[in-house]
């Protein structure tokens, strides 16, 4: 499997799972956070 493939599909995990953890905070959803921040943020750790 190329390697550019790969990548986009852990990004296109990350951003759903980044979406998931959105919607189940109310802190999150409140501030207008991103869905982008959240899930590179937890990509980070």
């Amino acid at each position: 499997m190329p390697t550019w493939l790969e990548a986009i599909i852990v990004l296109v995990a990350v951003l759903i799972l980044a979406r998931v953890v959105k919607r189940g905070t109310k802190l999150l959803q409140r501030y207008f956070i991103p869905s982008a921040l959240v899930g590179g943020l937890g990509a980070l750790r």
